[in-house]
């Protein structure tokens, strides 16, 4: 029971976003619970949307896990309208400064040949999360 209220208190991701976003001013306290309460309200139709529905065809599930063909050039795939203002949010401009200067070096060594298994899944990682701010990883 202990543990788990430290937990909520000290190690909660959504706590933690709401408390340094607060606190530098990207967000109000206001604008945290409008956030909230439309989150809120897309789940609940969600779940409902999912228990009203027949069960999906087993084949979804590998079109899910890779929507992409495997040919995709996420180069030239455009990037979500909200991006910018997205990373504007959430990035500051010193993050962003040094997050470019990263993925310069990585493309440096990308074009000599010199680029790591590591550093070249990186440096995707990086280009696509500024490319869209949704991308997850699992």
């Amino acid at each position: 029971k202990d543990e788990k209220a430290w937990a909520r208190a000290e190690q909660d991701p959504i706590k933690k976003f709401e408390d340094k976003y607060t606190a530098n001013g990207v967000f109000t306290e206001d604008e945290l619970k409008e956030f909230k309460k439309e989150v809120l309200a897309e789940v609940k139709a969600a779940v409902k949307f999912a228990d009203e529905s027949d069960m999906p065809p087993v084949e979804l599930a590998k079109e899910l896990e890779y929507p992409d063909a495997p040919d995709t050039d996420y180069n030239l795939k455009p990037a979500p309208a909200f991006a910018d203002a997205v990373n504007a949010r959430t990035i500051s401009p010193e993050q962003m400064e040094t997050v470019q200067a990263h993925i310069a070096g990585l493309r440096e060594k990308a074009i000599a040949g010199d680029i790591s298994i590591g550093d070249a899944i990186n440096l995707a990682i990086h280009e696509e999360m500024l490319r869209d701010p949704t991308t997850t990883i699992h």
